[in-house]
């Protein structure tokens, strides 16, 4: 579908629109342009064609593409619709060439100079160029149409390479090629983005996709170009937005390409551990890592939120790699044959899997696991220190290539064990902007960060993957807490793109898609997506005049409301405290919503049923779930009756002892168990809680007894000498997670060895997050079946935590992860339906009468 909007009632429009002084020179725009309007290049004059479009017979389909869109973009502003062909005849005064040819070199006009997806406009008093950089990216593996079609692929792969290797997936995915448009978002599209900045500079906007009310198209009978030659190359020359699917998705992929999201080089980034040790679990046991004196097995690994991974794969096979030199020397023979068989190819990832939590215990030993750096930084050494090695070998081994490594989640920060990195190594810091720029203080740590990576990199390779709305956490997902909430921080973006020039040369951002990989809220997200992708081609871009033009000619009469929605919006996002909502915490308040669709309601009963209220109507449809945020707070997990006890028992594992059992040695009732924490079914291994609250009112206690038919191989990574370390996640665990009324959420974690972490995810709470530590009290016992935890939780370690009542209680869950068996299982008290981390879904303890 190519949007436009109704040409009924636009001599009006037209006239408010350019009554605003940031669309003053709409007609004539671009800060390089020379001449006046008189001087202007006449392109249809009273409905009448006065040019021709040519364009190459032999042009690749983008520029063929570019001169359609010109056509008829044309033609819905004036009525009159050039002609397209591949010579230029003597039937009018000049010509608009689209896409560099023979014609263009012959008058002069050339993209010589110009960077891959850099463009150029010319307009003299007789002709116009319109042309950029453009190229086509063969796909990799070559011929591949389908991401069904990869387990053809990999046996011809692995028969070339004669190794048990995985395919170089992911490098080019085919779904982000369109077979009716005969491009990808891969193929740079210089000619595309020309064709695009000049019906921008004729007023033409495509605010929102996939609707005919989503573009303004001035309608004009006369239509003149300002003589200009204008020059753009990308300032970021990666840009590369994953907002939709291309391949199944025409419409949301042209949208895209109008905002000029692309790249300038099709670069392979990820995770490139496991394009050796995919496959290769059972065969090459020497690339992986040995944990508790045996061989990892992360491949069903949930990590501590539950459902974290879900590979899919056998049982048998690992995921968690060990960075040493057989390994490295496998990745090496890789790259070498990769780059021989795709020589386009300039990057190749040398990163950990995405299951990397833990290294070798034969490197632990040596010194490699730093706790002392914190979460950020406690494999930094260890990773980079394998990656910069082999990076230098790849280097030497392939001349011009480059070793990509992540700075990502325990080794993001710089290494300090390396001063420069060599020469072929290049860096993808990984960041989300809009949860860890919230305060001048995360702000601040990011940009120090950074600072310190550009200042070790010599190869100048710097890029930003961004982890944009989708990645903030379950909250913000398709079914998540916070659907339907409007995300803006228009400050944020700028002043975050505006540190990356001339430092980053780009990013990749994983941005929502639906449940039909289509843009997901187009209602919500096109104005930060509209806002992203021009702040790459314009980083100083003014705010205030972006935001003036957008309201005013996209809502009209509702223009002032809607700038008060996104200036509510950005207000309410940019509170410091945590995105988790509970009934009495978090950033947003019940009264936010209410004013919310208070303004989007005054602003409909302005705009009324025009195509400006149809704009308003579909973001009021996509704001609909957040009148359910609120009421779905009301947990829905099982009630835990807690009885009172007067006795102040020393904590010591022992659950023998009479507060937990009778005189014959029985657990009192109430006895709880853990189940499945998808299904709610009985556990494969039974675990069992009991509770009783302090009749001082001081606290919790809590006793887990977790069976546990390994015992003789249970031997946890974490001792208790070692606090919050990430590396209890290693091994079995249990945790406990409280909310209290006006707090959430309190994480309680301990192993089998007593190794203990705490934390608090809310950000009112200081210290917050890892840096919170509780008093609190436990102790482990171990038996010949089983492992005994035993805890108290002082009320008053919990900022401040009231009683609770049976007006307010506490939610809870208890849940255990266990690696042995070959397999990982996970159970809770309360079924989550999904990830551990879901308050909604927690239990709620009832405390006995005094």
């Amino acid at each position: 579908m190519i949007e436009m909007r109704s040409k009924r009632g636009f001599s009006t429009f037209f006239t408010n629109v350019c009554s605003v002084s940031a669309l003053a020179a709409c007609l004539f725009l671009a800060s390089s342009t020379s001449g006046t309007a008189s001087e202007g290049l006449e392109i249809i004059k009273k409905g009448v064609p006065q040019r021709q479009i040519v364009v190459a017979a032999d042009a690749l389909p983008q520029v063929r593409f570019a001169a359609r869109e010109l056509q008829e973009h044309l033609e819905k502003m004036s009525g009159a619709k050039l002609p397209i062909v591949n010579t230029p005849g003597a039937d009018f005064p000049g010509s608009i060439y689209v896409g560099e040819n023979d014609y263009t070199k012959k008058l002069g006009v050339t993209t010589e100079g110009l960077p891959m997806e850099g463009y150029k406009i010319v307009a003299d008093d007789k002709n116009l160029f319109l042309l950029g950089r453009d190229g086509t990216v063969p796909p990799i593996p070559r011929g591949i149409k389908s991401i069904n079609d990869r387990a053809k692929y990999m046996k011809e792969w692995q028969d070339l390479t004669g190794e048990n290797w995985d395919l170089p997936r992911y490098v080019y995915d085919p779904r982000f090629y369109n077979e009716e448009l005969g491009f990808s978002l891969y193929d740079p599209t210089g000619t595309l983005y020309a064709v695009y900045d000049l019906l921008e500079q004729l007023g033409i906007r495509w605010y929102l996709p996939y609707y005919d009310f989503g573009t303004i198209i001035p309608a004009k009978s006369d239509i003149l170009v300002a003589q200009q030659r204008t020059e753009k190359p990308p300032i970021f020359p990666y840009r590369f937005m994953r907002m939709t699917f291309p391949s199944a998705d025409r419409d949301g992929f042209i949208w895209e390409k109008r905002q000029r999201i692309g790249m300038s080089e099709l670069i392979w980034m990820g995770h490139g551990t496991s394009t050796v040790t995919g496959p290769a679990g059972e065969t090459n046991p020497e690339y992986f890592a040995t944990v508790g004196g045996k061989l990892f097995n992360d491949s069903l690994y949930d990590r501590h939120t539950g459902g974290g991974f879900d590979h899919g794969a056998s049982a048998k096979i690992n995921h968690l790699p060990r960075l040493a030199a057989p390994l490295a020397d496998a990745m090496l023979r890789y790259s070498t044959i990769f780059f021989k068989t795709y020589p386009e190819m300039h990057f190749y990832p040398v990163a950990p899997s995405d299951a990397l939590s833990s290294i070798d215990d034969r490197d632990a030993a040596a010194g490699w696991l730093r706790e002392e750096r914190g979460p950020k930084g406690r494999m930094s050494d260890y990773v980079w220190t394998f990656i910069n090695g082999l990076g230098a070998r790849i280097g030497a081994e392939n001349p011009g290539k480059i070793a990509l490594g992540l700075a990502y989640t325990s080794y993001r920060l710089p290494p300090l064990d390396i001063e420069r990195l060599n020469p072929s190594v290049g860096v993808i810091y990984c960041q989300t902007r809009l949860r860890e720029m919230l305060t001048p203080e995360g702000r601040a740590a990011i940009l120090e960060e950074r600072d310190e990576w550009i200042k070790k990199i010599t190869s100048g390779e710097f890029y930003i993957w961004e982890y944009n709305l989708s990645q903030l956490g379950a909250g913000l997902s398709r079914d998540g807490q916070l659907r339907g909430m409007p995300i803006f921080a228009s400050k944020i973006l700028q002043e975050d793109i505006k540190s990356l020039q001339g430092k980053a040369k780009g990013e990749f951002v994983e941005c929502p898609t639906d449940g039909k990989n289509r843009i997901m809220n187009p209602g919500l997200n096109h104005l930060p997506f509209y806002l992203q992708a021009r702040l790459y081609w314009e980083p100083d871009l003014d705010l205030k005049k972006f935001m003036d033009e957008y309201c005013t000619s996209f809502y009209g009469p509702a223009a002032a409301e809607m700038a008060e929605f996104w200036k509510f919006a950005e207000e309410v996002w940019m509170r410091p405290e945590s995105r988790q909502i509970t009934r009495s915490g978090g950033f947003l308040r019940p009264a936010d919503i209410d004013r919310f669709f208070e303004i989007l309601n005054r602003a409909k009963q302005k705009a009324g049923d025009s195509d400006y209220g149809k704009r308003i109507d579909l973001i009021i449809a996509e704001c609909g779930p957040l009148k359910e945020i609120f009421p779905r707070l009301t947990r829905k997990g099982p009630d835990f009756k807690v009885p009172r006890t007067k006795d102040a028992p020393t904590v010591d594992g022992d659950l023998s002892k009479p507060l937990w059992t009778d005189g014959a040695g029985k657990s009192t009732e109430p006895v709880y168990r853990l189940v499945e924490y998808k299904t709610g079914e009985k556990a494969e291994t039974d675990t069992t809680v009991q509770f009783r609250w302090a009749d001082d009112d001081s606290g919790l206690y809590v006793a887990i007894s977790a069976l546990e038919p390994e015992m003789a191989q249970l031997n946890p990574q974490v001792d208790a000498s070692r606090r919050d370390s990430i590396s209890i996640y290693d091994n079995d665990f249990v945790e406990v997670f409280l909310e209290t009324e006006d707090r959430s959420t309190f994480r309680f974690v301990v192993n089998a060895n007593g190794g203990i972490f705490d934390e608090c995810t809310d950000t009112r709470v200081t210290p917050t997050g890892r840096a919170w530590n509780a008093d609190w009290k436990v102790a482990v016992k171990r038996e010949s079946d089983r492992w005994d935890v035993e805890i108290f939780i002082p009320r008053e370690s919990l900022d401040g935590a009231t009683v609770p009542s049976n007006e307010n209680p506490w939610g809870i869950n208890i849940c255990r992860s266990r690696f042995l068996s070959g397999k990982a299982q996970n159970t809770s008290l309360a079924a989550t339906g999904g990830r551990f981390f879901q308050t909604d879904k927690f239990g709620s303890i009832i405390i006995g009468e005094k």
